[in-house]
């Protein structure tokens, strides 16, 4: 999976190369081989999940919103190594801090965060609560001279000056949900101080309880949510504020409330995670913050909105702001069911299971998309603003009404679309390149963006000037691994003579990857001896002796286009200016390169809905001459003096342990034949050495598993050790089902109660235990093992949780006899598992060591 990046990249956020802005959509090639699944964009930093849980990110650092424990202005992709233990399924950017979500339901939170500094006095509070003092009037403040203001540094969006605090005024509501008739920004109290079992107990009203003050969190920390039975399933980041979504249907917001985004009926700050009561029974299944306004989805498809709302981005047909959820009653009346909701600065766009888009709010840059004139009008200097109220309710966008949308998220002022044939619209402020088009030109309407679109999208995210999406179809990243090998004049083996310049190949990747231009060589040097000419490794003529690399001579092609042909055929991805393209498709289709021509094409024109590009075929190139000895020149000997093939080149680019072998000063650096030892079956380590020039994830089975984790954890093939760790993971979540539907269910150990294993273990031989039960259990036992010796930590900690939850609920002699074994091979494993259960489970300290002796 690729992920594409473009617009401002002054800071790294767009995760290439350089950091300076990028205006056509561009591959992260520092992400290359990494399967990456979702992406998030905050205002500077950007974040990304692979599909086995591991989280990089790049951009600002500053604030420590990277996760990294050094400080760093700018960087490039890095993995999160505090989070490498855990497997994370969902990400989420605030403006400068960052959240993850776990499989198991807990969330870590990193970045520019905040507190309460006792030692500074002067701000009053009641409840023990500190009163925001933020952005009083931010919306009036902005709208005096135009958003673009702000945006281009001429206007600071908060005067500490003349900020002043809110009044809180007691007057509590039944049941804590808006309606028309309160006034805009009504303050509630009880719910901010009445709830004492996720806060301390509330001082007395006006005592100095200190001020709130930046705390950059450089590594990720667990957010407490008071309760362990507490299981978050959705995660959403604002302006220095968060909501998390429980499995029951309850959202927790804490953070910055200056404009009562937190939904609390309040405007004060919340360090911890409350509950928003109005909410607890709505069965809330996604959640949205956009700047200063969040939005929510119930599991029936109900829309609701609170925060600030003075640009209408609340959709209740109002300017007003609100302290607590309201329902969009538009879609109720319109029998619309939301399915998704993402929110930009001041707005907000909706989908429906029908894949209708809406959108409503602030649109003074056409990031609603609305077709009509007075969308992009800035409301308070040139337009009405009783006009403008019309934003204030939902409006479906027209220009998208012939699609279906699937997919839709919001930047500070822009917004992508993405709909069920895959094709990507972009709209809204482009000053900043932020919407793919090669320019900085503003779309007041959705536009199709062809170099986006015809491949699978699976998931999109907008940052305040940058923008991210995930393209799933690309599963060839790893290939950028060989863009060293382009034009390498050390290692090619042939040269292409281009406008007078050499362009230095490999017959290999030639022969795999361009069999027509591969046949054209052959056909030179068989019947064209006398025009073939040869030089040698310095580029000069053929002298006697010198290691020689043939001469093809390539007419009527420029050089740098010849070079980028030669880039997509090491690298499966297209590479060049976009001015030359389509010099590069007439060569590609000269040589039958037919997905480079559809590459090309859909860069310059709009292709019919109906055109898709050819999927990719580099992994099956590659390494369909694996097991043939052309062009290898290194030979590994296994059992039986059998031998593997292969290319030092290419295990060079992908392998950094046989990169350092064949580098190092050591006497393997020139060896042809290679013993690896009796101990590796041919088998599987041919199979590695597939997956290392293909990237092919299928040759993981059952069968090899293990043995290929042992292997790729020896010769350092990261990303096959955690494929085979993650097939080993769904291994051990088949072998639960066996244990649990064949022995009948029992109390579960309670802590203290006792270490005597005669409570809680009855006799083997009275149980009723399939032999099913006790091989997976073995195999639970022994896969932890293995995990532990190999430094497979998710595994680790998943048969862990597995074992541990199995003793605590099921007691059955069987088990702790089985870990009696791993308690003779590996006693500091054992105490590892004890001391895990005691925190994760009902065992108490020690318990699991009893019950086992």
């Amino acid at each position: 999976m690729s992920v594409i990046s473009f617009g401002v990249g002054k800071q790294g956020q767009l995760g290439l190369d350089v950091n300076k802005d990028q205006l056509d959509p561009a591959v992260i090639q520092l992400l290359k081989g990494k399967r990456i699944k979702q992406i998030a964009c905050g205002e500077a930093h950007s974040l990304a999940v692979t599909e086995f849980g591991d989280v990089y990110s790049w951009g600002r650092g500053k604030e420590g919103e990277l996760g990294h424990p050094q400080k760093a202005m700018t960087a490039p992709p890095a993995l999160i190594k505090a989070l490498e233990h855990e497997r994370i399924v969902k990400v989420a950017c605030g403006n400068y801090h960052s959240l993850a979500l776990t499989d198991t339901g807990k969330v870590y939170q990193w970045g520019q965060l905040h507190e309460i500094d006792a030692t500074k006095s002067g701000v009053k509070s009641q409840g023990g609560l500190v009163e925001m003092t933020g952005i009083k009037s931010f919306a009036s403040k902005v709208a005096d001279h135009s958003l673009s203001m702000y945006l281009n540094g001429e206007k600071a969006a908060y005067d500490e000056e003349s900020a002043s605090s809110s009044v809180l005024q007691d007057n509590p509501t039944a049941n804590g949900l808006v309606t028309d008739d309160q006034e805009e920004e009504e303050e509630f109290l009880p719910e901010a101080i009445v709830d004492t079992q996720q806060e301390q107990q509330p001082e007395k009203s006006g005592s100095k309880v200190g001020e709130i003050v930046d705390k950059n969190q450089m590594t990720p920390v667990l957010v407490d949510f008071g309760s362990k039975s507490i299981k978050i399933v959705d995660i959403s980041a604002g302006w220095a504020y968060s909501a998390a979504v429980t499995s029951t249907g309850n959202v927790y917001t804490w953070g910055f409330n200056e404009k009562g985004q937190l939904g609390l009926g309040d405007r004060w700050y919340h360090g911890n995670p409350r509950v928003i009561r109005s909410l607890s029974n709505k069965s809330i299944v996604n959640i949205a913050c956009g700047r200063q306004h969040m939005a929510a989805i119930s599991k029936s498809g109900d829309l609701y909105t609170w925060g600030l709302g003075v640009f209408g981005q609340l959709g209740h047909g109002k300017l007003k702001s609100l302290l607590h959820p309201k329902k969009v009653l538009y879609f109720e009346q319109q029998q619309k069911k939301i399915v998704q909701v993402a929110t930009g600065a001041n707005f907000t766009m909706a989908v429906s299971e029908n894949g209708e888009l809406f959108s409503f709010g602030h649109g003074e840059y056409g990031q609603l998309g609305a077709t009509e004139d007075t969308q992009y009008m800035d409301w308070n200097n040139n337009g009405d603003r009783d006009d403008h109220l019309k934003y204030s309710l939902p409006k479906q966008v027209k220009a998208l009404e012939s699609v279906k949308v699937r997919k839709v998220a919001c930047g500070h002022l822009h917004t992508i679309a993405v709909t069920t044939d895959n094709d990507v619209y972009t709209w809204g402020w482009g000053s900043s390149g932020c919407l793919g088009f090669g320019d900085r030109k503003f779309q007041l309407v959705p536009q199709r963006v062809p170099s986006l679109s015809g491949e699978e999208i699976s998931s999109v995210s907008g940052g305040e000037k940058h923008t991210l999406i995930v393209r799933s179809s690309d599963t060839t990243t790893f290939a950028f691994d060989y863009k060293q090998l382009v034009n390498d004049q050390k290692t090619g083996d042939i040269a292409f003579l281009v406008q007078n310049k050499y362009v230095y190949a490999h017959k290999l990747f030639i022969r795999s990857r361009c069999p027509k231009l591969y046949g054209s060589i052959l056909f030179s040097d068989r019947f064209c001896k006398n025009k073939l000419e040869y030089i040698d490794e310095d580029g000069h003529m053929e002298q006697e002796g010198a290691v020689k690399k043939a001469v093809v001579e390539i007419a009527k092609v420029k050089y740098q286009i010849w070079v980028s042909f030669m880039t997509y055929l090491y690298t499966d991805h297209l590479v060049i200016a976009p001015h030359l393209r389509k010099e590069l498709s007439d060569v590609a289709a000269a040589w039958g390169v037919s997905r480079l021509v559809s590459l090309c094409h859909r860069y310059n024109y709009k292709l019919r809905l109906t055109d898709k590009i050819p999927p990719s075929s580099f992994s099956t190139d590659i390494t369909e001459h694996i097991d043939s000895f052309d062009f290898s020149d290194i030979h590994f000997e296994v059992a039986n003096k059998e031998f593997i093939p292969s290319h030092k080149l290419i295990l060079g680019a992908r392998n950094h342990y046989f990169k350092t072998m064949f580098e190092c000063g050591f006497r393997e650096k020139d060896q042809l034949n290679f013993n690896i030892g009796n101990d590796i079956e041919k088998e599987s380590f041919k199979l590695m050495i597939e997956y290392i020039y293909g990237n092919n994830e299928a040759v993981v089975n059952q069968e090899n598993a293990v043995e290929l984790l042992c292997l790729s954890d020896r010769f350092m093939v990261e990303d096959l050790k955690l494929v085979a760790e993650s097939f080993l993971e769904s291994m051990v979540r088949e072998s639960i089902q066996p244990i649990l539907t064949t022995i009948k269910p029992s109390s579960p150990i309670q802590k203290d109660q006792g270490n005597s294993s005669e409570q809680t273990s009855p006799d083997s031989a009275k149980e009723n235990i399939s032999e099913d039960a006790i091989i997976s259990f073995e195999n639970i036992c022994l896969l932890l093992q293995v995990s532990d010796k190999f430094l497979a930590k998710r595994l680790k900690r998943f048969c862990m949780e597995t074992i541990a939850h199995l003793i605590s609920t099921k007691q059955m002699t069987f088990f702790f006899d089985i870990l009696k074994k791993v308690r003779y091979e590996s006693p500091q494993l054992i105490r590892e598992l004890d001391h895990f259960a005691s925190l994760n489970t009902t065992l108490s300290a020690n318990q699991l060591i009893s019950l086992i002796r």
